[in-house]
């Protein structure tokens, strides 16, 4: 009987704040769900039942305008529970990653989890299964092939440059440009300004940078040389002496 009252307490106060607070409150409750138990299930179905107009006095309102019930309202708070729930599945893979292992066993009895659920091979699996679905490389950063693909959905451009790391350490070697870029000139520029170890290098008395685009290396004229959305540019260090 007790641990009945208090699931009804608190399937009653779930419910009586999304009767008053609408898509704020789904969005929240889900967003607490994505790291601790909310009862996801009784947020998500009571916002359909409010969506559908099923109880009397309670509206979808968003920006203190009232969406009409049916299809309008229900996208709004599924779209408000998924926005919610994404946000919150972020927060706690950030625990996860900042805070490591040693974080979760102190604290994991917060999230339902305990020292045998956190089998090490296991958890390791499962975050190389994450990365790997995420596509994000071992220090969970987004692929190169990932932010390629990104730049040319988002922004229509994508010229991808490989630098030597003994000039500039970057993840996977390379980064990719977004911005239309017309030679490789202003592409060096553009690196220039970004990356000062790398303008020192360019400018150094000893130094002379050949630039292979596309796996075809030059030698002259490289400043004039024409760039288009999916190049790939590889600077190449040569070093003078005698």
């Amino acid at each position: 009987m007790l641990v009945a009252s208090i699931l009804s307490e608190i399937t009653d106060g779930i419910t009586s704040a999304i009767g008053d607070y609408g898509l704020y409150a789904v969005f929240l409750l889900m967003f607490v769900d994505a790291v601790l138990p909310a009862a996801s299930e009784v947020v998500m179905v009571y916002a359909g039942a409010v969506a559908a107009g099923a109880f009397a006095g309670q509206d979808v309102v968003f920006l203190g305008r009232t969406i009409d019930e049916g299809f309008a309202a229900y996208v709004a708070m599924a779209l408000a529970g998924t926005i919610g729930y994404t946000i919150g599945s972020m927060g706690g893979w950030a625990i996860g990653f900042y805070g490591g292992r040693p974080y979760v066993e102190r604290h994991g009895r917060w999230l339902h989890l305990n020292i045998e659920k956190l089998d090490r091979a296991e958890f390791e699996s499962a975050l190389d299964r994450f990365y790997r679905l995420c596509r994000l490389n071992a220090e969970g950063i987004p692929t190169l092939e990932w932010r390629e693909e990104l730049n040319r959905i988002v922004f229509g451009f994508n010229v991808t440059v490989r630098i030597p790391k003994a000039l500039v350490p970057l993840p996977d070697g390379a980064i990719t440009v977004s911005e239309e870029t017309s030679n490789v000139g202003a592409l060096l520029d553009r690196l220039a300004i970004a990356y000062p170890q790398l303008k020192r290098a360019l400018e150094a008395e000893d130094s002379l940078v050949n630039v292979a685009i596309n796996e075809e290396m030059f030698v002259e004229g490289i400043r004039n040389l024409p760039l288009k959305d999916g190049d790939r540019v590889e600077l190449v260090q040569a070093f003078s002496g005698g």
